[in-house]
């Protein structure tokens, strides 16, 4: 039903407590700020610069490997060095952008290649540098040497402050009892033996698990970089039932609350989970962060049915809305509409994820919400998950 203009002047407050929360993110809380897009660090290999080398033990017992790492947000950076075989020193390493980090090289007592890599991570993204090491002049091969082939962590990437299982896959010719020791710098392990829990640490960002294994004659060691990482991308999706007051429609009781992917529903006569909201008489609220790496001038549009209103945080802080609470807008629209018409450009410097909450309602009939971007007079696509990502 269509909202006058005088109940909508006077029920504004109210609806905007009720549904929006009075010019705040959504959601509760503080209310957020843009936030600077962070690009992955680089890290280049000094030296050797080349990615297959050979380690006679003949002539060297060890061999120094150094990358330089930067980042272009200037970010602290960690190295993690991780390995099959042999072992690296140190394993971990803090680095400044624009700096080296160097890790020396100790082989396994037999002939055999093998992998070093050097991971440099930011606290949210990372990038790695891998070396093949050919190690020669012992003149003993691996043959019955235990040897950690791979660790696996389960699931990969991890979730921050939560569990992972971590299994060493080990060879073991000689079929003797094995010992195995955990370390890290970063949660705690719990149990033993060659699979162990993982209690991940609470921030996003790349870590480095380590073991060693003994059958009380030979060792062999290795480490792992893992990920933890949150969702991966989405929103955060409130649904409501509804009630309409003085023809004002107000979200009423929260039903159901979820992750989703990104806007772009048909739900025809159903609605997101039958169990908890009927097909008719509910509501949305959907917020997080749009990512927008061009500066210029973006357009937000929805196909919809039937209702919606949007509104995002611009680069001074204000919540402007890009589909206006208005009766145009906020409103029935049974044979489905492109909202707003016309369209309400804001400009944006770019290079950032902008807080916006858009809203929806669900009258009667069919039930569709696409949710479109377009930025300096280019195409208008659905905006994708990875663009999208949900409150902190």
């Amino acid at each position: 039903m269509p909202v006058s203009g005088r109940n909508l002047l006077g029920l504004a407050c109210v609806l905007i407590v009720v549904v929006a929360g009075c010019g705040g993110g959504g959601g509760g809380g503080s209310d957020p700020t843009p936030i600077p897009i962070n690009h992955a660090p680089t890290a280049v290999a000094v030296t050797p610069s080349q990615s297959s080398v050979t380690l006679d033990v003949k002539t060297a017992q060890t061999m120094d490997f150094t990358i330089r790492a930067d980042d272009s947000d200037g970010d602290s950076l960690t190295c993690f060095w991780t390995w099959d075989a042999g072992y690296a020193d140190p394993e971990e390493a803090t680095v400044a952008a624009g700096t080296t980090a160097t890790a020396t090289f100790t082989p396994p007592s037999y002939d055999d290649t093998c992998t070093l890599r050097a991971t440099i991570s930011d606290g949210e993204l990372s990038t790695s540098v891998t070396w093949q090491v050919q190690v020669t002049g012992h003149d003993v091969e691996p043959i019955g040497q235990i040897r950690v082939t791979d660790i696996t962590v389960t699931p990969n990437p991890a979730q921050p402050s939560a569990t992972a299982s971590v299994t060493a896959l080990v060879e073991n010719p000689g079929g003797n009892p094995l010992t195995y020791t955990w370390k890290t710098k970063h949660g705690t392990f719990s149990g033993s033996g060659s699979t162990v829990t993982w209690n991940t640490p609470s921030d996003a960002g790349a870590y480095g698990l380590y073991v060693t294994v003994t059958d009380g004659t030979s060792t062999a060691s290795a480490g792992k970089a893992v990920t933890v990482s949150g969702p991966s991308g989405g929103l955060l999706g409130e649904y409501f039932s509804t009630t309409r007051d003085r023809n004002v429609v107000v979200f009423d009781d929260l039903m159901l609350s979820r992750t989703d992917p990104n806007v772009n529903f048909f739900w025809e006569k159903l609605s997101p989970d039958p169990e908890k909201l009927g097909g008719d008489g509910w509501g949305a609220r959907w917020t997080g962060y749009v990512k927008c790496e061009e500066a210029g001038t973006y357009v937000f549009r929805v196909h919809v049915d039937d209702g919606a209103r949007m509104r995002i945080q611009d680069d001074s802080g204000q919540w402007v809305w890009v589909i206006p609470n208005d009766t145009a807008n906020w409103n029935d629209h049974t044979e489905g509409a492109w909202l707003p018409d016309p369209t309400v450009p804001i400009q944006l410097d770019g290079g950032k994820w902008y807080p916006f909450e858009l809203e929806y309602f669900e009258g009667g009939g069919d039930a569709f919400i696409m949710l479109y971007r377009s930025v300096n007079g280019g195409a208008e696509d659905i905006i994708p998950q990875e663009d999208l990502k949900p409150p902190s």
